[in-house]
């Protein structure tokens, strides 16, 4: 074997430069500037919150009226330039509310108190043309009764099962809801409170002709206030749907017998008393009270 001898290179000056090349030099640090960065890291923490009162809301379901959803104390600030999320059927009461406003102004003449309540019966003018039906006592408390009992049933399936409750529920209230159920098929038997709104006539009528054309019972009868303290609710209720009958079946066919009775002899009478039928409604809620 045979070996080439390289030429006499100086080996090690070689290595030492080439190593200080490929080097990198450290960086010189500073005691203070390492001091000014903790102190800035200390400036950005966030405050420590402060202990508010925060919302503790119990467990509870709107469909159970013995253990509803409620909360001790409200943290949350209310925004004065933020606007109401009002529906279209609101917006539509509110319109009619300042109609109504305005024409009162302009009539500026001194009602008796004989003359006041046909005043109240005037706002409700257009609705009270949709009512087709005689008012009763017997009506008012079979619609009570009914309710109640619907009402209770549904309570006693939320005790035991809670999804079961929310699956099948036996009674709608609102306008949209009722509208929404007649479309699928499930509405029985609808319960339209007596002293709506004018603002809400137009979708009054259209329920009722969804009514008529689904052949569904339905019936005028009770004040709003009343049928809210009925199905346990602080807002006043307009209208009431009837999903499921089922354990108050008695009840429900006296009714629509009695609605049937009282819409044909409405239908001789080719004038409704308005007057007469809104007294013995608040009669009717008067009594009840005491």
């Amino acid at each position: 074997l045979k070996f080439e001898v390289l030429p006499n290179w100086n080996l090690s000056s070689m290595s030492s430069t080439w190593r200080e090349s490929k080097l990198k030099p450290l960086p010189a640090w500073n005691a203070s500037e390492i001091k000014v960065k903790d102190e800035c890291k200390r400036e950005c923490k966030l405050p420590k919150k402060t202990c508010c009162a925060k919302e503790k809301v119990k467990q509870g379901n709107f469909l159970d009226s013995t253990a509803p959803i409620k909360t001790e104390t409200k943290s949350a600030k209310v925004n004065a330039n933020k606007k109401p999320n009002r529906t279209v059927i609101k917006k539509a009461i509110i319109q009619q509310r300042q109609i109504n406003a305005n024409s009162e102004q302009d009539n500026n003449e001194t009602l008796n108190n004989n003359n006041s309540t046909s005043t109240a019966v005037e706002k409700n003018a257009k609705i009270l043309q949709l009512i087709d039906n005689a008012a009763d006592e017997k009506l008012f408390c079979a619609i009570e009764n009914l309710i109640i009992e619907l009402k209770r049933l549904q309570d006693r399936v939320y005790q035991t099962n809670p999804t079961m409750a929310l699956q099948k529920r036996r009674v709608v209230l609102g306008l949209r809801e009722v509208e929404a159920h007649i479309r699928r098929d499930k509405i029985k038997m609808v319960i339209f409170a007596m002293d709506l709104e004018d603002g809400t006539y137009q979708y009054v009528s259209n329920v009722i002709a969804k009514c008529r054309q689904a052949c569904i019972p339905y019936v005028f009868g009770l004040n709003r206030k009343h049928l809210a303290k009925i199905c346990m609710k602080r807002a006043t209720v307009a209208v009431v749907g009837i999903l499921d009958h089922q354990g108050a079946t008695q009840q429900f066919n006296e009714l629509k017998e009695m609605i049937a009775e009282l819409r044909k002899s409405q239908m001789n009478n080719a004038v409704i008393d308005s007057i007469a039928l809104m007294s013995v409604a608040d009669e009717h809620v008067k009594n009840r009270n005491n």
